[in-house]
């Protein structure tokens, strides 16, 4: 998941890599959604990490499995 700055906004990018499987990925059978509540959880996390959306032009990448996150 990318959440990412748009031309007017400028503000920093968040990457999302979860352990999530997609349901174009092969060998899987098992998919589950990312849900909104999902991605407003880890949002908190990202910026409880230390990412601050507010600062344009950085990328702050994190991956999450199961309930945890870590700085990448």
């Amino acid at each position: 998941m990318l959440l990412s700055n748009t031309p007017k906004n400028r503000a920093g990018v968040l990457v999302l890599l979860t352990d999530r499987p997609h349901p174009q990925c092969w060998g899987t059978n098992e998919v589950k959604p990312v849900t909104p509540s999902d991605a407003a959880q880890w949002i908190r996390q990202a910026v409880q990490l230390g990412w601050q959306p507010q600062l344009p032009g950085i990328t702050f990448e994190v991956r999450i499995a199961g309930l945890f996150m870590e700085k990448i």
